[in-house]
């Protein structure tokens, strides 16, 4: 490689220094901000794809020490790629952490301030508990709905029980009382006599069967029972104590409750209908002069007389009692019939079914 001397302004008194001319390259223009950085791990050595490096020349100043050569170098086309700061995408604009707390919780594990990896797992968090008059209120809000809910499904199912479960179990209990009034009406044992004409010592037992009531509009029947306690008339019609027997000259008051399965359609009964009572000789077929509605103290409904205490009796009538309106029990209705026709018991009456 040929050697020149270097030129001296006129004050340079040093003596003369032989450098070495780098021929051209076409890398004096690589601006010394972009060199190529060195592989970590690799103990300082470039990479392999930089090419082989030219020998150095003993006593050579580098190049990139040159204020001159550094003076003469362009600028770089494009500045650098910038690393983006923490909360920033590439482009600089700001944008919200992947991961995070959310209003309300606290993370379980706090990053670098200012910094949320990307890769980081999301922890659960664990969420803080809620203060103040805005929580007492809706604590109370959400108990009193809770209770507000529950009532209404008891309601719910009270009214379904009052509705199917009552009218199954009145329809159990009278297939019962159906069955023990047929085979106590079997048995040649007993009696079958003629109806006496008043009232004898020979009463009916509380809650024992007494006969069978037909509304044939209604198309329903029940077993009548003796006595109208409670207990009694829970699943049954029954007869009023002291009151006539069927087909006996008086008033043979039966009360019921107005439920479904027992005498809840009763006004749809009207003045002319029929009413067929059953023993076990006779039919009795009554009809329907008068309904009406009245105190729960108008006992006199079911006088001998209806509605004329005290008065000798010389038809022989029915009469039948229930609560009005319906699901209460503030009022009477009353429906009062009059005895038109009797007929043996082998000869069903037309308005009676099977």
């Amino acid at each position: 490689m040929p050697l020149r001397r270097p030129r001296h302004s006129a004050e340079d008194t040093a003596p003369a220094e032989l450098v070495p001319v780098i021929p051209a390259t076409g890398l004096e223009h690589i601006p010394p901000t972009i060199a190529l950085p060195l592989v970590p791990g690799l103990g300082g050595q470039p990479p392999a794809w930089a090419g082989p490096a030219e020998p150095a020349v003993p006593g050579a100043r580098p190049a990139g020490d040159a204020p001159a050569r550094a003076a003469r170098a362009p600028e770089p086309r494009s500045a650098p790629r910038a690393v983006p700061r923490p909360g920033q995408n590439p482009a600089g604009r700001r944008v919200p952490p992947r991961f995070g707390p959310r209003r309300g919780t606290r993370a379980a594990v706090r990053p670098r301030a200012g910094f949320w990896p990307a890769h980081a797992p999301r922890v659960p968090a664990r969420r803080l508990r809620p203060e103040g008059a805005r929580t007492i209120a809706r604590t109370i809000a959400r108990t009193a709905g809770e209770i507000l809910v529950t009532a209404a499904a008891v309601a719910l199912l009270l009214a379904g029980y009052e509705v199917w479960g009552r009218t199954g179990l009145i329809g159990a209990q009278q297939n019962r009382l159906d069955s023990q009034l047929a085979r106590t009406w079997d048995d040649p044992t007993t009696s079958a006599g003629p109806v006496p004409a008043a009232p004898t010592a020979d009463e009916p037992l509380p809650g024992s069967a007494i006969g069978r009531l037909y509304i044939p509009r209604l198309h329903l029947r029940w077993v009548v029972v003796e006595g109208v306690a409670a207990r009694q008339i829970r699943y049954s019609p029954g007869h009023y104590p002291g009151t006539a027997l069927p087909g006996e000259v008086g008033n043979f008051s039966v009360a019921g409750h107005r439920e479904p399965g027992m005498f809840w359609d009763l006004d749809r009964v009207r003045p002319g209908d029929t009413l067929v009572v059953e023993t076990r000789s006779y039919w009795y077929l009554y009809r329907v002069y008068q309904d009406q509605i009245v105190a729960p103290q108008a006992v006199e409904v079911v006088a001998p007389v209806p509605g004329r205490p005290g008065q000798r009796p010389t038809d022989r009538a029915l009469t039948l009692t229930t609560c009005s309106p319906k699901w209460d029990d503030t009022q009477r209705l009353v429906l009062h019939a009059v005895l038109t026709s009797t007929l043996p018991h082998d000869n069903r009456p037309a308005q009676v079914w099977s």
